[in-house]
């Protein structure tokens, strides 16, 4: 009797685990019929691609769909359009996507994407947005906008926009600059001279290292600068080359002292400690 009693014990415990263990297999269909959309606001596609893989949980289980990328092969009104059959899915979750520039040159955000919304018969069709993380499922609509403005030169602030703007190549094209700063011009970086997304701004007056300024254009907006290139410019290193060998602390037997190269700074504290037992400690500002 308890030799049965365990058979049978042991019998529902089995059906019990089999219940209750979740299925392994995806609802991914077998193949994925892909359809993407891309747009770059410059109009500069040559050498962009995609890097599609079959994706899992488990990155070893990860399949690359090409290795060599897939190309764009027609266009339409949105930009450039890949379309491509992604077989053998039904043992993966979704399909990893990036967009990159020839063979990992750069890529157009950092971030890995997915693709996760199938019909029923396998069907995906999605628009991409240069800068934009997000994957769309219908067209989104167009939207005028600073995307970044940064700081690379002392009188030079660049600029990128969502769409194309027509230059008339005279004046400040309608950009003005916070604080009593002046555009003289503006240099298209991309596309033509009379229409491009990218654009330098050429200033009247030299900026402030470390100073926040927000750059406006009617219809497309207002954004806040952030520093750009203007660190590795002709006129920083004019302006800030230290050629000194004292930089950090140095000792004396009456005093220490301190000195750092920070040019963007405006503050700096120095922080001591009465012990080496922390948190105890006292903060010093310096201007």
């Amino acid at each position: 009797m308890k030799k049965s009693f365990r058979l049978t014990a042991i019998g529902a415990i089995t059906a019990l685990i089999a219940v209750a263990l979740p299925s392994l297999a995806f609802a991914t269909p077998n193949t994925i019929h892909l359809t993407v959309h891309y747009q770059r606001a410059g109009g500069d596609y040559t050498g962009w691609n995609l890097w599609l893989w079959k994706n899992v949980s488990a990155s070893t289980g990860d399949v690359d769909v090409s290795a060599t990328g897939v190309q764009f092969t027609s266009e339409d009104a949105f930009g450039k359009v890949a379309k491509i059959d992604i077989t053998d899915m039904a043992n993966f979750e979704n399909v990893g996507i990036i967009v990159r520039l020839n063979a990992w040159q750069s890529k157009d955000v950092s971030d890995d994407r997915f693709i996760t919304n199938f019909d029923a018969d396998g069907n995906a069709e999605i628009w991409l947005i240069q800068g934009d993380k997000a994957i769309y499922t219908s067209q989104p609509a167009s939207t005028a906008a600073i995307k970044t403005a940064t700081i690379d030169g002392f009188r030079q602030i660049s600029v990128a926009l969502s769409q194309k703007l027509n230059l008339s190549g005279a004046g400040n094209e309608g950009f003005t600059v916070s604080d009593g700063i002046n555009v003289l011009s503006v240099t298209a970086i991309n596309g033509t001279a009379a229409s491009a997304n990218e654009l330098l701004l050429n200033l009247d007056s030299d900026l402030t290292l470390g100073k926040t300024y927000f750059v406006t254009l009617p219809g497309y907006g207002k954004i806040e600068t952030t520093p750009g290139t203007i660190m590795n410019s002709d006129g920083f290193n004019t302006r800030y080359t230290y050629t000194g060998d004292d930089l950090g602390n140095t000792y004396a037997a009456d005093h220490t002292q301190f000195r750092v190269w920070a040019p963007t700074a405006t503050s700096v504290k120095l922080v001591t400690y009465p012990n080496l037992i922390p948190p105890l400690m006292k903060v010093q500002p310096h201007q």
